[in-house]
């Protein structure tokens, strides 16, 4: 009966070793593509960091070039330190040996992962509704239902009862 038990917990525990390991596999895949996006918008930022250029439709302004490479350098400055401040506070010291790629992480958080967040959070491009002005109708409040009169009389208007209603 027991040899029963632990055959499926040893199942069990190679289930959540195979999620593990296909999670970690995600993360790093995501990691590589997010590395990926960053360098080739900081080449296309470089780029047009003195006028602006347009790709496929998309316009990238000398203002927005500056705010990504700013973001990208703000995060490979503030992960290490960040990183560097926890590993002090448990006592580790082995994850601050791996500081230029928490750098790295960092600026392709910074600058990657905050524009692709700024562009998920955009309504409309900005192409499109600059210098564009809509009106909307006004809107009109119904007219109020005729008044009638009635034949029928006037009903007394409502009264609360008092305590010495029973006596009446």
């Amino acid at each position: 009966m027991s040899q029963q038990k632990e055959n499926d917990a040893s199942g069990i525990g190679l289930l959540f070793a195979m999620l593990g390991w296909a999670s970690i596999f995600l993360l790093a895949v995501a990691a590589f593509i997010v590395s990926i996006m960053a360098v080739i918008g900081t080449v296309l930022c470089l780029i047009a960091w003195n006028s602006k250029i347009t790709l496929g439709g998309r316009v990238i302004r000398p203002d927005q070039a500056r705010a990504f490479i700013y973001r990208g350098l703000i995060g490979a400055v503030a992960l290490p330190l960040f990183i560097g401040f926890c590993c002090v506070l448990i006592g580790e010291k082995s994850l601050m040996a791996y500081w230029f790629n928490w750098a790295l992480a960092g600026y392709a958080i910074g600058s990657a992962g905050v524009t692709f967040i700024d562009y998920l959070s955009e309504e409309e491009p900005q192409a499109e509704t600059a210098g564009q002005l809509v009106m909307m109708p006004e809107r009109q409040i119904p007219a109020p239902p005729p008044h009638t009169l009635s034949s029928q009389p006037a009903k007394p208007p409502f009264r609360f009862a008092s305590w010495d209603d029973e006596d009446e």
